[in-house]
């Protein structure tokens, strides 16, 4: 789609002429051996007010009772409504589909679906997965929205997430982390710089909290967005909404939506560029507030892939003279954490940081040993 197009189309690139006032949304969420938060928050995905939303539930090789527990669920909350199976993308697929008549709870849900994965494709195989069922599937819906299993939906989550995407005209964007417990909020607030430059000053120490503050000082006076949405170098965090004409244009261009490869984090950023690659902007929003827990103990695998991710990610979107200075400093700060979680004898952890460390300088991709 050329500029002149996008610019004279309806937010999100659709034309104005052919999106509806509520363009349909499908919600993903994936479950490896995390049943009961997941179902908590595929209740807050029923909670919503938003009048045309799907819900795909993705079950990553889970090896606790989590695909009973699922079924269970659905058959039990749907019992009314128009069942089908059958297989999917090579995975095997339960979907209750609401009836003509009959039906008359929870407006707006069209379609609720459960994806059973055959073995554990991480974090962006399983959100592939939900992606693939809501774009090649029957009627493609108009955004794909994935969220973690810990995320809670606030009624209004997905209509300011949408109306963010058609104000802004972006192909993706993020929304607003709120710990219930702490109060804590995380919000993306940085410039709409290419993602390389965002994603390195991200790890420069003081620095990115004082471009964040300077550039919402600067968001606050463009007049040509709603207060509270902004144009953005990135979108992170625990939600995520994308439009359908950009995630094709990035399978289209590389062959997946999310990179398979990094398995789990990093993926914000990397969908960030192929998005901008593909000739869309990002956008964030305060408006789409969402509960998740903040701050709270990781296991040392998550360590490992984020270590080993951040240069994945920077070998793949980095010019020369901005990769070598981030090598420096995430290779510094890595070791300078690692240190420090031995000495709190955290020696799992240190161990995961170093082995993340070796494996993103080898460019090893997919699941770690060790997990």
């Amino acid at each position: 789609m050329s500029e002149t197009a996008k610019n004279e189309s309806g937010p999100g690139g659709l034309s104005t002429s052919a999106t509806s006032s509520s363009p349909s949304v499908a919600v993903t969420v994936l479950n490896w051996n995390a049943w009961s938060e997941v179902l908590t928050c595929a209740e807050s995905v029923l909670a919503s007010t938003y009048p045309s939303r799907q819900l795909i539930l993705v079950d990553n090789g889970s090896t606790d009772e989590s695909p009973d527990r699922l079924k269970a669920w659905a058959a039990h909350r749907f019992v009314m409504w128009e069942q089908d199976e059958g297989e999917f993308a090579g995975a095997r697929f339960l979907v209750w589909k609401r009836p003509p008549r009959g039906a008359t709870d929870l407006p707006g849900l069209e379609t609720v679906a459960l994806l059973f994965s055959k073995e554990n494709t991480g974090y962006t195989g399983g959100v592939n997965l939900g992606i693939k069922w809501g774009l090649e599937r029957d009627v493609p819906v108009e955004f794909i929205c994935w969220a973690g299993a810990d995320v809670r939906f606030l009624p209004t989550t997905l209509s300011s997430l949408v109306d963010a995407a058609r104000a802004s005209g972006a192909g993706l964007v993020g929304g607003t982390d709120l710990d219930p417990e702490s109060g804590r909020v995380e919000r993306i607030c940085e410039p709409p710089y290419p993602v390389a430059l965002a994603y390195f000053i991200g790890y420069l120490p003081g620095v990115r909290g004082l471009v964040s503050r300077l550039y919402a000082r600067r968001s606050r006076r463009d007049a040509s967005l709603p207060q509270g949405v902004r144009r953005s170098g990135r979108a992170w965090g625990a939600v995520l909404l994308a439009c359908r004409e950009m995630l094709e244009g990035v399978r289209a261009r590389r062959g997946t939506y999310l990179n398979d490869g990094f398995f789990m984090y990093g993926d914000e950023s990397d969908i960030s560029w192929a998005c901008r690659e593909v000739g869309w902007q990002v956008a964030a929003t305060d408006h789409a507030v969402f509960h998740h827990p903040l701050g709270v103990p990781k296991p040392p695998r998550v360590y490992y892939y984020s270590t080993r991710n951040a240069l994945l990610l920077a070998h793949q979107i980095m010019p020369w003279y901005l990769r070598w200075p981030f090598y420096a400093v995430h290779g510094g700060s890595t070791l300078i954490s690692a240190a420090r979680q031995l000495l709190r004898g955290k020696v799992q952890v240190a161990k995961a940081r170093w082995a993340g460390l070796k494996d993103g300088h080898r460019k090893v991709t997919g699941r770690w040993i060790e997990h």
